[in-house]
């Protein structure tokens, strides 16, 4: 399942708690034009993983949605949708996002510079952010944070009045006993093993499995528990644990 699918699954949960049977919809216009209606379409949900630079300030390598690349006239119809987000008064906003569709994604490089991030927050960004993954092993590194990255979540979480879920990012290049091949782009994210690495992966744990047993499920493929991590007593309506994997060119 993508996460896509997992955004689908997160709205039939809140319309099964108000009741609803039906999902939302946008109003249209039928005096509008029909390609118009197709707009909807090329909003895709993204992983927009936030970066650092002190030249450029906080920016992002995620792709442009769609709907600003296809043409002006897409461009200016969802221009509103997606504001330029995470500046400050040192560095201007430069981050196209969008509140209802993406997914803020910290990775653990972002340790060093998360608390100015989240000083730097507009009252906009806290009200809006529905959706926040950071990758689990957020504050293992050889050289101590200014704050603990677990410590500042925790504590930014219950100002985040739209957050919807937080997504617990295990990064499949070095899960397991072997390292799995990696690309440079931006980091995406999987419910499920994507397909890529599906075919590449051979369990070392098959060999002390008896043939007779029939088909083996790899553990390596279960996704690992919040529950008992530094994460599981985060103040979100979910906290879910998810796959993030960079994709190789081919």
């Amino acid at each position: 399942m993508s996460v896509v699918q997992l955004r689908d699954l997160l709205l039939d949960l809140q319309l099964q708690q108000t009741g609803s049977s039906s999902k939302r919809v946008e109003p249209q216009d039928p005096d509008r034009p029909l390609v118009d209606g197709r707009l909807a379409a090329l909003k895709e949900p993204r992983t927009v993983e936030i970066e650092f630079n002190e030249d450029r300030g906080f920016f992002s390598g995620t792709r442009l949605p769609v709907a600003l690349k296809v043409c002006t006239d897409s461009r200016q119809s969802v221009l509103s949708s997606y504001p330029c987000c995470f500046g400050n008064i040192i560095y201007p906003p430069q981050v196209v996002f969008n509140f209802s569709l993406d997914t803020l994604l910290i990775y653990d490089h972002m340790q060093f510079q998360l608390l100015y991030l989240f000083l730097s927050l507009t009252t906009k960004e806290l009200t809006h952010l529905q959706y926040l993954a950071v990758e689990k092993y957020a504050d293992e590194s050889d050289v101590c944070a200014s704050v603990n990255p677990y410590t500042a979540i925790k504590k930014l979480t219950p100002k985040l009045s739209a957050l919807k879920a937080v997504l617990v990012v295990t990064d499949l290049a070095d899960w397991g006993l072997i390292s799995h091949p990696t690309g440079n782009s931006p980091m995406e994210l999987f419910e499920e093993w994507p397909d890529a690495l599906m075919s590449q992966h051979n369990c070392l744990n098959t060999m002390f499995v008896d043939e007779m047993a029939g088909n083996y499920d790899c553990s390596y493929y279960a996704l690992p528990d919040v529950d008992g991590s530094e994460f599981a007593d985060i103040c979100a309506p979910k906290v879910l644990s998810i796959w993030g994997w960079r994709p190789t060119e081919s």
